[in-house]
């Protein structure tokens, strides 16, 4: 996931979840490729993270998707604030919040201090906080902690995170990337158990799927995988390899970007 920070060395990202859930067992090659996917992704979508020190404060302020039970918002809506080193107010005041951009800002709420530290979610359902702001502040009567995007890198970062203009709805690629790497993983489950079940002519539809999800259209291994002269493809029809190979070059433009 991307981060509202300043540092110079990345640090390892928190998984997702796909990464978090127990995978059942299978001897079906589809279904080990589609795992492989899902863990391959969260390098890209979970940006390196940075830190940051103002007034002795330390730590990082980091986007996430919102997750509920299985379910994942995959919108980048998530703030997740860690710092230490923090001085808890003693004369009644609070710490609060804020994401920023030129045209104003997101007012996260109080930060609550603990033995010294910061640990909290803010949550902004739908709200892609990468595409809509750049800064992370917390105040209390002056500044006591400041983030930010780099600059000369935002575009790309938001092309990624937040907003392509070549991909369904505009999706960044790392969401459309996980989007549709999670309905790949779930066509090769659905492949898996009619295999189980013996309904050979069933699961080789899903295996299908699974491919055409896998290679988009524009990808000559596209089409009709199990041979019944219709095409199907539950997903998007970009593929998971378009989405990774758009995002890998985005990548490569910001690794050229001074930070």
């Amino acid at each position: 996931m991307h981060s509202l920070d300043n540092q110079t060395e990345p640090t390892e990202a928190e998984p997702t979840e796909a990464e978090r859930m127990p995978q059942r067992r299978s001897s079906s090659p589809v279904a080990a490729i589609a795992g492989l996917l899902l863990l391959a992704i969260a390098g890209v979508y979970f940006a390196p993270q940075v830190t940051a020190t103002i007034d002795a404060l330390t730590g990082r302020a980091a986007v996430r998707d919102i997750v509920v039970g299985n379910s994942r918002s995959y919108a980048g809506d998530r703030l997740r604030v860690e710092l230490n080193g923090v001085t808890a107010p003693v004369d009644g005041s609070t710490l609060q919040g804020y994401l920023l951009n030129a045209d104003g800002g997101f007012f996260c709420g109080d930060l609550t201090v603990d033995s010294g530290a910061i640990n909290q979610d803010v949550d902004a359902p739908g709200r892609n906080l990468i595409g809509l702001y750049e800064q992370f502040q917390i105040m209390q009567q002056q500044t006591r902690f400041d983030v930010s995007l780099p600059s000369t890198a935002l575009h790309h970062l938001r092309q990624i995170t937040s907003a392509a203009g070549d991909t369904p709805a505009g999706k960044g690629y790392a969401l459309g990337m996980a989007e549709q790497a999670a309905l790949l993983n779930t066509h090769a489950g659905f492949a898996r158990d009619e295999l189980n079940k013996g309904n050979l002519t069933v699961a080789k539809r899903h295996i299908e799927h699974v491919l055409n999800i896998l290679y988009g259209q524009y990808d000559p291994n596209y089409g009709d995988q199990d041979g019944d002269t219709v095409v199907e493809d539950p997903g998007d029809g970009l593929g998971v390899l378009f989405y990774a190979s758009q995002a890998n070059t985005v990548l490569g433009v910001v690794a050229t970007r001074p930070m």
